[in-house]
């Protein structure tokens, strides 16, 4: 994420907008800190929708407030600790006021997030009860790949579980991964991922959350070119006229999407921040949407958004996804032996290897 130094360099913002955007970022961290329930959950979205928390949501919060508010992650913590199921997975949605599963079934891109979030925290703050939790959840997920390198046939998922395992010491697990991630799923005519093999839509999240990935790896010509697929097929101009990305398509302004895509230093990403500016709502909050409409895979309501408000405080004050030097190295020592470990037939060696950079 660039700088708001950097931005003010480059003349994409003015000088004397540089305090709405702290204040913006404040404003931000508090609203998701207050939406706290006694259980310790915080609802993925406000009224009118249904009070659920989903636990990439939480995983999200989690990297915000384990450095600005830790009271409030602390007991985040220890809410999703509880919820861990016993094979180290986590369900996918929790009841916010009673911690009680809402989607029992656990879901891969959720749990590697999750397991990134604590481990994170882990380190912060030496907790050994969150580091030990993500762990578990990253041998969860170890268990699961398959040769190919996936853990999911859905991208999303594994980039989520990519996180979850370079975290916690699998390095070899994640380097496999992430030449899966740069091969099946990867469109190389177009530049862009497919949300899974075979489905040629083009999905917001997949590719800015690839970006960064890439970033993360050093593949930083992948990343540019994902960003730019995103901001040429995804632009759309709001009810009010002002620029914003979709889902999937120029259906509604999803600013969760367009947050990500600031973050991730997106093209012409200087462009969008005052329209996520303008969109917070006065008590701190970003809405999911400008607008309420479901069209597609494109689902939109103006509901405040847990996930939206955690982006726009990654877009203006930077994002926690990026590598630790032990992490990289893990990672290094992976490659050097990676012919040993997958052998020949693995789909996407031969081309992800001379791109992939640690």
């Amino acid at each position: 994420m660039p700088s708001l130094i950097a931005l003010l360099i480059a003349g994409l913002i003015a000088p004397t907008a540089q305090s709405d955007r702290l204040e913006a970022a404040e404003r931000a961290l508090a609203w998701i800190a207050t939406s706290q329930t006694d259980a310790g959950w915080i609802p993925s979205l406000g009224s009118p929708e249904p009070r659920q928390s989903w636990l990439w949501d939480q995983a999200l919060a989690l990297l915000v407030l384990g450095h600005t508010h830790p009271e409030a992650a602390g007991l985040l913590v220890d809410a999703v600790v509880e919820a861990q199921n016993a094979d180290g997975s986590f369900p996918a949605c929790v009841d916010p006021d009673t911690g009680l599963a809402m989607v029992a079934e656990p879901h891969v891109g959720s749990t590697g997030l999750m397991a990134f979030a604590l481990s994170r925290y882990g380190s912060w703050l030496a907790d050994e009860a969150a580091a030990e939790a993500a762990r578990a959840a990253a041998d969860w997920l170890a268990e699961r790949q398959g040769a190919d390198g996936s853990v999911s046939s859905s991208t999303l998922a594994n980039i989520g579980a990519w996180w979850g395992l370079v975290s916690t010491g699998f390095g070899a697990e994640a380097r496999k991964l992430s030449l899966y991630l740069t091969g099946k799923p990867y469109e190389r005519s177009d530049y862009w991922f497919l949300p899974e093999p075979g489905n040629r839509t083009l999905v917001c999240d997949v590719n800015t959350m690839a970006s960064l990935l890439l970033s993360a790896n050093r593949q930083y010509a992948m990343a540019a070119a994902a960003l730019i697929q995103v901001r040429s097929y995804l632009f759309i101009r709001g009810v009010n006229g002002q620029p914003g990305i979709g889902i999937s398509g120029p259906v509604g302004v999803w600013y969760e999407g367009t947050a990500q895509y600031v973050a991730a230093e997106g093209l012409d990403a200087g462009m969008f921040v005052r329209t996520l500016l303008d969109a917070q709502n006065a008590d701190g909050s970003v809405p999911h949407s400008d607008r309420r409409v479901s069209q597609g895979l494109s689902w939109h309501t103006r509901a405040p958004s847990l996930s939206a408000t955690v982006w726009l405080a990654f877009a203006l004050e930077g994002h926690p996804f990026s590598l630790t030097g032990e992490e990289r190295r893990a990672l290094t020592r992976q490659g050097r032996s990676l012919g040993r470990q997958v052998g020949q037939g693995h789909p996407s060696t031969e081309q992800a290897e001379g791109e992939y950079d640690p």
